[in-house]
């Protein structure tokens, strides 16, 4: 076990009532975390866990480990919710530290999930309502080499229902684990948010203001939870399976010669430390060959001996459990390998309109992967300053013009400094290949959105639902998934088209109608084709392909496909 920042809350745990808001990817993340904290001489917090968890012998176990547990929903029952709101406020009056996993449930992707509001709302109307102490929320980053659950993920993104929790369950997966290495976990606790600050910004000053004003709610709780998910990702472990894993599935037969294979990830690991793509990233220490080595002893990858050299490959089966770990870092290569796509498509690109082409096509990341907003020149021109030029509105972002400058100084890219111009490296070199891969690392998300952006400009503007507009891009995405790009479950997961929907409710691409319509702008048809631009001409007309069939009546089920 890996585990950073505990030096910090061991100065502020004395002071501060903490509420640890970790990410889900495991039943392990209870203990675990548990361990962790109890290890650096800090409170075991009080977990609230779902009602699922509450086994036979199990719930008890659980409950004297500190767990409290919870339904799943509990919308329509108003005296549990305020019971449980009342439970949830002794603890925290009392300055017990708490535990909760705001996806509220495990990732089955691992990407981080859309945050749930309910226990954070629960927490600020305690604090609201009566407190002692400052409170900060820790967020936490999890992250694995191999997990215990990983088959049971593939299986329900493939269709599967999900299998409910037993005793018998439990005693075979413990039968299961005997023998198996599961690597190392890697727990960072992010830099902890103050609740008491962000609460005076938003303009909560008490309990009254906070129940009169509907708003004021909802914009807060969407800015916390939002915090809560940026600081996680922003303290990822880029540990040696999740380096592999982004290079090797970014070729095109998840194979790779292995001395090209430790060059890229080498490559790889600079960019993301250089430029800072995660501000409180642990990365791997290991170099040369040893994460491909290592990835390989937890049975991922294959190696076959050659005379012009070894190559290293992972099977279908491995290739779909490695995108997991993949998506644990990918928010850490979404800026680079969007630059990468748009230089790549380009060839020769001024850096001005690469810097407008990114933020318009980032905007659509922000909210899926829980990037920090691209706030610029333009941004600070909204506010009454009309005289801001092009290229200083779109070019001060600094995750981008530091991202920018580490392509450069690493070889991924040239650019001319007089013209102000950004090239791609000479077809056939090393660097042309690694900014291939590069790019390849965010094609299947770009692939995903350009799918949806062309769903949604077919047609008239508000003809058709939000879920039908959903359903209809999942079975465009499991068509296209079959024919040219590669088949791994989360491609066509609802989940992440409902993911990049909300991206474009926050960016005010689209609106909705009382009725659930979904309507447009007619600027947003250039938006859809700028998007499309960015994938390979055969994926690009096999996306216009899909975005024009027609269902048959009766649709491929999810299961089934």
């Amino acid at each position: 076990v890996d585990v950073r920042g505990v030096e910090r809350l061991q100065a502020l745990a004395k002071d501060n009532t903490l509420v640890y808001v970790p990410c889900h990817r495991s039943h392990i993340d209870y203990l675990l975390l548990s361990y962790v904290v109890h290890n650096a001489g800090l409170t075991v917090p009080h977990i609230a866990a779902g009602a699922n968890l509450n086994l036979p012998i199990v719930g008890g176990i659980l409950r004297r480990g500190g767990a409290f547990f919870l339904r799943r929903s509990f919308k329509n029952d108003e005296l549990y919710g305020e019971v449980f709101s009342a439970y949830v406020h002794e603890v925290l009056k009392r300055g017990f530290p708490m535990e909760y996993f705001v996806e509220g449930g495990r990732s089955r992707t691992g990407r981080m999930l859309q945050p749930k509001a309910g226990l954070i709302s629960m927490t600020v109307q305690s604090y609201l309502r009566e407190h002692s102490r400052p409170l900060l929320f820790v967020p936490v980053y999890i992250g694995y080499e191999k997990l215990m659950e990983g088959g049971s993920y593939t299986e329900e993104l493939a269709g599967a229902a999900k299998k409910k929790e037993s005793i018998f369950g439990l005693i075979k997966a413990i039968n299961g684990l005997r023998d198996q290495h599961f690597g190392s976990v890697g727990v960072s606790f992010a830099r902890p948010i103050a609740l008491g600050e962000l609460l005076d910004a938003e303009g909560a000053k008490d309990m009254d203001t906070w129940l009169a004003d509907k708003n004021l709610r909802r914009r807060t709780l969407t800015d916390v939870s939002r915090y809560i998910a940026e600081r996680i990702n922003g303290a990822a472990h880029l540990n040696p399976v999740a380096l592999v894993a982004t290079a090797l599935l970014a070729t095109p037969k998840h194979a790779a010669d292995v001395a090209q294979l430790a060059s890229i990830v080498e490559r790889l690991l600079r960019l993301a430390t250089t430029a800072q793509t995660a501000p409180d990233l642990a990365a791997t220490t290991l170099t040369g060959q040893d994460p491909i080595a290592y990835t390989a002893r937890l049975g991922y990858l294959t190696r076959k001996s050659h005379a012009l050299g070894d190559v290293v490959m992972a099977n279908e089966q491995a290739a779909v459990a490695l995108t997991y770990f993949r998506n644990n870092v990918l928010h850490c290569f979404a800026l680079p390998g969007l630059i990468a796509c748009l230089i790549v498509q380009h060839g020769v690109i001024g850096q001005t309109k690469l810097a407008r082409l990114a933020r318009e096509l980032y905007v659509l990341l922000e909210s899926e992967l829980f990037l920090p907003r691209w706030r610029d020149a333009s941004d600070v021109a909204s506010d009454g300053d009309d005289m801001v030029s092009e290229a200083s509105s779109v070019s001060r972002f600094e995750p981008f013009e530091r991202t920018l400058a580490t392509l450069v100084s690493d070889g991924w890219i040239g650019r001319e400094a007089e013209a102000n111009v950004i090239t791609a490296s000479p077809q056939g070199t090393d660097s042309a290949m690694h900014l291939e891969i590069l790019a390849s690392t965010m094609r299947p998300t770009l692939t995903r959105h350009a799918l949806m952006l062309a769903l949604v400009v077919r047609g008239d503007s508000g003809a058709r639902s939000r879920d039908a507009l959903e359903t209809l891009c999942q079975q465009a995405a499991q068509h296209l998934a079959m024919t040219h790009v590669f088949n791994a479950p989360e491609f066509s997961d609802r989940t992440q088209f409902r993911s990049a929907f909300d991206a474009l409710l926050r960016a005010n691409l689209v609106r909705l109608d009382s009725a659930d319509g979904v309507h447009f702008d007619p600027s947003l048809v250039a938006r859809a084709e700028d998007a499309s631009f960015l994938l390979p001409p055969d994926t690009r007309a096999a996306v216009l392909r899909a975005a024009q069939r027609q269902p048959a009546k009766a649709a491929v089920s999810t299961a089934s496909a």
